[in-house]
């Protein structure tokens, strides 16, 4: 659905109004750079952008100098379930509407000596993330998310 590219992706939910529950699910990199979701009707959103076959990734495969964006404009969101693991850059506008999150976010590239590295915008994700949702009341947290400092 979205290798024609991020415009794509605006498009279709561009042309969804009154839309107020998405799921989008995204296992591989593509050609998708900047995947945008403006949607001001929305109050759920699910997004689970992860790479299951973590350990038969190959850092080869990803394209140097290229940056995956994820942007989410969603004021009226209430429920937000971010496991982002492809995202070089998050940027989220304020969700003060959020009163549950689930949130597991790291860039993760698999490297030859099997180790895991994080990209230096990790923390500056992760902080942005918790300060658009100053007003969550239930919150779950995943692994690596949980090793960033919030100072």
């Amino acid at each position: 659905l979205f290798r024609s590219g991020g415009a794509s992706v605006e498009k279709l939910l561009s042309s969804c109004p009154v839309l107020e529950d998405l799921q989008i699910s995204r296992r591989e990199q593509d050609n998708v750079r900047n995947f945008v979701i403006a949607v001001p009707s929305l109050k759920r959103l699910t997004l689970d952008f992860s790479t299951p076959e973590m350990d038969l990734y190959d850092g080869d495969d990803y394209e140097d100098g290229v940056e995956y964006k994820l942007i989410i404009t969603a004021p009226n969101l209430e429920y937000l379930s971010l496991i982002d693991y492809m995202s070089d850059s998050i940027q989220v506008n304020s969700m003060a509407r959020v009163t549950e999150s689930h949130l597991s976010v790291c860039k993760i590239l698999e490297c030859d000596n099997r180790t895991v590295e994080q990209t230096s915008n990790y923390e500056s994700n992760v902080r942005e993330i918790f300060r658009s949702i100053p007003n969550v009341k239930h919150l779950t947290i995943g692994d690596f998310t949980t090793n960033v400092s919030l100072d």
